[in-house]
């Protein structure tokens, strides 16, 4: 659920800007510019282009914060604090001076968090 998030996520700001894209997510996504907000959401094609197009971006942003939610499940109020750990286990050092976006196991954006 997080990656189909995510993957609306890219979606959507490519439509807000398409020209800030590259070629192949322009390539990808532009055919379903058209689509009624209705349409898109019950496209599988755009599912799953989005998620081709996103999936780059979910491993390198997303992912690391996986970790302990997969491994231990629902936690509901503790989710977030497993997410920031788990991104800590897995980039801690990388994490200098870099705004990290956290998601929720449901793949909301829950908050916006400074690295140390």
């Amino acid at each position: 659920l997080v990656q189909k998030s995510f993957a609306r996520l890219v979606f959507s700001d490519f439509l807000r800007n398409p020209s800030s894209k590259d070629e192949v997510t322009k390539e990808k996504l532009g055919p379903f510019a058209t689509l009624s907000d209705d349409e898109s959401y019950q496209s599988r094609d755009l599912e799953k282009a989005s998620q081709q197009v996103a999936k780059p971006l979910y491993d390198e942003k997303v992912q690391p914060s996986t970790l302990i939610p997969k491994q231990v499940g629902n936690m509901y109020t503790a989710s977030i604090y497993a997410a920031f750990a788990s991104l800590i286990h897995n980039k801690h050092s990388s994490l200098v001076n870099f705004l990290t976006t956290i998601y929720d196991k449901y793949g909301f954006l829950t908050t916006m968090l400074p690295a140390f």
